[in-house]
């Protein structure tokens, strides 16, 4: 009604009917994956519809080459790394902090640990959690673990509240980690942050005995909804 051209990215399914009722733009994608393992498709293709309308360049495609070849070079020390600390955060509940530049990221691993691993997880990002959630790290939790995302491009005052930050939660718990991203650029460090954390939900997930897969609760839930009328 307002003139605009819809671009519909599907897998299939009822979007993929509507747009072709319609006659709308549509791309397909594989299917039979979790939204949540097709990342590396769905975010390709936004960049290439936003190049698409003149609204970005296609500076992006050498971004996404040389993420992909940073992660094939990485990939082996990613998986011994989230190994690793996947035994740290076992019967945790895993807190998750990182500048704010970094929060999409922090909110995926976020998401990650809930369903792939079955875990209670939360994050906050800074500056902000040093208005607020600072003030709760008064005493000892040893339920908690947390993780901190860090980047070498850091606002340099961030960098000093995070560092100011750690130095009060480490007196309260043993289970302080930081996950470092590398890359040369900011592309290249959240797609680094986002496969390894891929892999720590991953290996939670299986040294727990849980498909990382699965996800009843969540079905069931749909299923109560589309009930009501």
């Amino acid at each position: 009604e307002r003139g605009l051209s819809p671009v519909c990215v599907t897998s299939g399914g009822k979007l993929a009917d509507f747009a072709a009722k319609h006659s709308l733009d549509i791309i397909t994608i594989p299917s039979g994956f979790p939204p949540r393992a097709c990342l590396g498709y769905s975010s390709t293709q936004l960049f290439f519809i936003l190049k698409h309308y003149g609204l970005i360049n296609d500076s992006f495609k050498s971004a996404i080459e040389n993420s992909a070849l940073l992660l094939d070079a990485e990939q082996k020390q990613i998986m011994d790394d989230a190994d690793f600390l996947a035994d740290k955060l076992l019967r945790k509940v895993i807190v998750l902090y990182a500048e704010d530049k970094y929060e999409s990221t922090a909110l995926r691993l976020k998401q990650q640990i809930n369903e792939n691993s079955k875990l209670h997880c939360w994050y906050n990002v800074i500056p902000e959690m040093n208005h607020n959630e600072l003030v709760g790290w008064r005493e000892v939790n040893d339920a908690l673990a947390v993780i901190i995302l860090r980047a070498d491009d850091e606002y340099t005052r961030n960098r000093e509240r995070i560092l100011f930050k750690k130095d009060v939660i480490v007196k309260l718990s043993d289970n302080v980690y930081e996950i470092d991203a590398k890359g040369s650029d900011t592309f290249e460090k959240h797609f680094y942050l986002i496969h390894f954390g891929d892999w720590l939900s991953y290996y939670l997930a299986v040294k727990q005995g849980y498909d990382p897969s699965e996800i009843d609760v969540l079905i069931k839930l749909k299923g109560h909804m589309s009930s009501i009328q």
